[in-house]
């Protein structure tokens, strides 16, 4: 190394070292280090010590957006020389690099990345006549439009790499990166106007010469000298800003908008690239397939909703019933879609769900059941099954009933919203209390009913009659009005009141037997059970009871509102601290199961409940003890939070079944980050979990088969997953048990973290291979739900596919996997990105689906390319469309050579001579470096690898 930048003066210096202040003095210095060939430091080594030793960075005034509400502030000091002259020195260096964005991004920090570009902004804004970017000069527009195009690169690139990097959130700690987050929608908007403004042809940016150093004589002179930048065409300068404005938008799935900028970029894009100088060219890297790649990935979603109703009803069940619901509401309106369509849906996913083909979300069969229903009463058409009785026993049956009643009529439907009126009626007189009152109290039910107009014969619409209010000179019909109340209520002083009322009133029958829903667990059952009788104890029973019904259904809010209630009225009291304490239990409770349902949306909430967990575990001794569900959630939650301490040390009093698979999967999730995966886990929860997927001596002499109530234990604690630390033990644990009972090299699942357990288990015959091929597919598809892009998850699902001969969904995954991984190829696919295993699995999946053109192709993808399988494959083609496809995807010159043999021997002289053809444009390229090579090469690559995501993914 030839420069020593950072501590003159503490070692020997040899003759031939520059140090840092010698580019100050000199400023030749810079220009004849960047000239060499490879120059050490790097150029972006060198932004970073020069802008590390300059004194006032860290307090220089940041210029986030150029708006009407921000001013200059012209008595703020100027930096002292020294650091103003390293600034400079720095941007010069980042001239030099031609603003490359991708190279300031990948070698910088994102400090560094942050500050220099301020220094550019405060440089422009000494020069800035005013807030309207139209009356700037170019110096200031390109300055301006750098900067907010890094702000959303940021925003993208970061979110991305968040949710791959191990399937975990990474929360950066600069807060600075926050702030570009709050303001992305300005940066865009900024973006968006700059490419309105009318320029001229070309448009003048600051290169490196621009940047003259301080020297001792330029004290007062003009630096940096704005007139000496490169000239570029305002056509280019648009592509460089669209193509960012545009991926931007992708990435934040605004498919209509990116697509409109993607044309737009590629229209500017075509104006100057045919012409461009050589000059202009290293300032847009991204090529036209490129950008004709993003605008077919836009359409797919964009043209999507142009299609019938029909035709993205059959796509949807071709993609596992994606937005399945959305196209029924819309077609409950429209009604293109044949009913005996929609019928066979809903049998189609009742069988699917019934065989375990398919794994639903909790309500979605009755919301089709809802819908459907609610669309056949509205046309007039039979329904062949009670749906009242569904109704009564779904979880959200009133919400969803609503929901497909809302979807399915408009003000202007008065006939319809006649027939869906009276089928609420029918409803009302077939279903039980609770549901009903629920019903009649919905507001929008209320409404249905209300415009429905009087029947022949009489002045008033039957809903009136039927609810018409009771006469409360009957006491059975008082005391029947206030139960309905005290079971539609939800707010605590609103219940205290109907139970006043209803002691008042000498009711016939206990509060507590009103509602059979409403149960208490042991032991507050017993404790609330064994108060006095009166007003407290109706009053804390209905608020627990209810409570925990809530929780059951989800309803966290209203359940914690209600126990915090009960909390609230016990203290009042006073002298209950037993009462007390459960109740202080039951809140921690439902807060456990809310932060799991809401996962991974964290907040400041997680702190407490993981304290309140830390205590519920720390009980020996106490009078009272939590029930066995509050103790058990409470580990798992410590479990996802990543408390693994407290669950490795508990002791044997606490080894509950789902405490102690939580402490036996801490450790291994311990012993994975502590020892990062170069060591042997502890073997605990292989010895825990294993056995129970396999035969249990006992229930097998009995003819039973598994421990059930094991397994469900096993299933249910699996469910209860959430931190990807602990869901990819579990899932390595279960890839390699997989492994070893198939014990078959060339099809063995590939996943993180296998090698480190056991590879042996005895008596592996008497093993349900296939239970635990289900068990670990429902594990992977709840790790889906939470980290959906998650690299790892994919190709272990496409391994699952491929070992099952499932080969279209295998290259699906496959294929999903390198497209996270490169973000849409906008990088480059690496080894590391998709390793050799996968690229000769999905080989194979092409062959056994006859895809032999697409097969030899993907050879060329291996590291060391297979000869035999690609000429084999291409022999074994007959389609000649198929393979002139693809011959711009090949760039292997002996694969080229194999075709025009073959071409030949067919007669097929034309196609013969598209190989020779092709292998004129490569040997072209021969003098080139290897890096034009490999991007050559890449360009290749991400045409064969888009085409077989159109064909497998889209």
């Amino acid at each position: 190394m030839d420069v020593d930048l950072l501590r003159p003066g503490t070692v020997p210096i040899s003759k031939d070292t520059t140090l840092w202040f010698e580019f100050l003095l000199d400023p030749n210095v810079l220009d004849a280090h960047l000239n060499k060939q490879k120059p050490d430091p790097s150029p972006t080594e060198l932004i970073s010590k020069f802008l590390a030793i300059s004194a006032d960075v860290s307090s220089s005034k940041d210029i986030i957006l150029l708006d009407q509400d921000h001013e200059r502030d012209d008595k703020q000091p100027n930096p002292c020389r020294r650091s103003r002259g390293l600034k400079i020195l720095a941007l010069k260096v980042a001239a030099f690099l031609n603003w490359d964005l991708d190279i300031l991004e990948q070698k910088l920090p994102f400090s560094t990345q942050w500050a220099l570009l301020q220094d550019l902004l405060h440089l422009v804004h000494e020069e800035m006549v005013s807030t309207d970017l139209s009356q700037e000069p170019d110096h200031v527009l390109f300055a301006v439009s750098l900067y907010h195009r890094w702000a959303l690169r940021a925003t993208y690139n970061h979110a991305l790499q968040s949710k791959l990097r191990n399937g975990s959130t990474l929360e950066m700690q600069d807060e600075r990166f926050t702030r570009l987050e709050h303001e992305a929608e300005q940066s865009l908007q900024i973006l968006l106007n700059i490419v309105k403004l009318p320029l001229t042809s070309e448009i003048v940016i600051p290169s490196s010469t621009t940047f003259i150093p301080l020297v001792e004589n330029t004290m007062n002179g003009k630096t940096p000298n704005w007139n000496l930048g490169v000239r570029i065409s305002s056509s280019q300068f648009f592509t460089l800003i669209l193509m960012d404005l545009a991926t931007y938008l992708f990435y934040r799935e605004d498919h209509t908008a990116a697509l409109h900028n993607f044309e737009k970029c590629k229209e500017e894009f075509l104006k100057w690239s045919s012409s461009s100088r050589d000059l202009e060219n290293r300032y847009f890297k991204t090529d036209i397939d490129t950008i004709d790649g993003y605008i077919t990935a836009c359409q797919a979603p964009v043209l999507s909703s142009r299609l019938s109703l029909t035709d993205r009803f059959l796509i949807s069940l071709n993609h596992h019933y994606e937005g399945i619901l959305a196209i029924l509401s819309e077609d409950n309106l429209k009604r293109e879609i044949p009913p005996t369509l929609r019928e066979s849906l809903e049998l189609d996913i009742a069988a699917a769900v019934s065989s375990g083909g398919f794994t639903a979300t909790r309500d979605l069969i009755f919301q089709i059941q809802s819908i459907n229903t609610v669309y056949k009463r509205a046309a007039d058409l039979p329904c062949v099954y009670d749906y009242a009785e569904k109704l009564q026993a779904a979880r959200r049956g009133v919400d969803i009933f609503t929901w497909a009643l809302k979807s399915t009529v408009t003000d202007s439907q008065q006939l319809e919203k006649e027939r869906l009126a009276l089928f609420v009626l029918e409803i009302l007189e077939s279903v039980e209390p609770p549901t009903e009152a629920e019903l009649r109290n919905h507001d929008y039910i209320k409404q249905l009913i209300k415009n429905l107009p009087p029947s022949p014969g009489s002045t008033k619409p039957p809903e009136v009659q039927h609810f018409v209010s009771p006469d409360f000179n009957n006491i059975k019909l008082k005391n029947g009005e206030l139960e309905n109340q005290l079971m539609t209520s939800y707010e605590p002083i609103h219940i205290k009141e109907v139970i006043i009322k209803l002691v008042e009133a000498n009711a016939l029958r206990p509060v507590w037997q009103i509602e059979n829903k409403w149960e208490l667990g042991i032991p507050l059952h017993g404790i609330v059970l064994s108060m006095p009788q009166g007003i407290l104890q109706h009053y804390l029973y209905v608020l627990l009871g209810k409570a925990k019904y809530l929780d059951s259904l989800g309803r966290y809010d209203v359940a914690k509102r209600l126990l915090s209630a009960a909390e609230a009225e016990v203290n009042h009291h006073g002298g209950m601290l037993k009462l007390n304490q459960l109740i202080v239990w039951e809140i921690l409770l439902v807060e456990s199961h809310s932060l799991l349902a809401e996962w991974p949306s964290k907040n400041g909430s997680n702190a407490m409940v993981s304290h309140g967990c830390l205590n519920v575990l720390k009980l020996t001794d106490a009078m009272v003890l939590p029930r066995v569900e509050v103790v058990e959630q409470a580990a798992i939650t410590l479990l996802n939070l990543g408390e693994w301490e407290p669950l490795i040390s508990l002791g044997p009093g606490k080894r509950l079944i789902m405490c102690d698979l939580a402490a036996k999967l801490a450790q291994a999730c311990h012993d994975i980050v502590r020892f990062s995966g170069s060591k042997k886990i502890s073997r605990e929860a292989w010895d825990l979990i294993v056995p129970v997927l396999g035969p249990s001596a006992a229930m097998s002499r009995r003819g039973l088969g598994h421990d059930a109530p094991l397994m469900q234990a096993v299933m249910r604690f699996f469910s209860l997953l959430r931190d990807w630390t602990v869901l990819s033990a579990a899932i390595s644990l279960l890839a390699r048990l997989h492994n070893v009972l198939r014990d078959e090299t060339s099809l063995e699942l590939v996943f993180d973290h296998t090698a480190l357990w056991p590879g042996v288990v005895s008596n592996t015959s008497s093993y349900n291979v296939q239970l635990v091929s289900e068990t670990l597919l429902q594990l992977v598809n709840t790790a889906l739900e939470y980290y959906p892009k998650n690299i790892s998850l994919h190709k272990l699902l496409g391994d699952y596919y491929y070992i099952n001969g499932q080969h279209s969904a295998a290259m699906k995954h496959y294929l999903l996997a390198a497209v996270i991984a490169t973000d849409s190829f906008s990088r480059p696919l690496t080894k590391a990105t998709i390793e050799d295993h996968v690229y000769k699995r999905m080989i194979k999946c092409l062959s056994q689906m006859n895809c032999h053109t697409q097969a030899g192709v993907l050879c060329q993808f291996l590291e060391e390319v297979d000869y035999n399988t690609a000429f084999k494959s291409l022999t074994e083609c007959v389609c000649h469309d198929c393979m002139d496809t693809y011959y711009d995807c090949i760039w292997d010159v002996n694969i080229l050579e194999y075709l025009i043999y073959l071409q030949n021997k067919r007669g097929n002289k034309d196609r013969a001579k598209k190989a020779v053809d092709i292998i004129g444009l490569l040997e072209l390229n021969s003098n080139n470096n290897e890096e034009i090579k490999r991007e050559a090469a890449n360009k290749r690559k991400v045409r064969f690898m888009q085409a077989l995501v159109r064909q497998y993914v889209l």
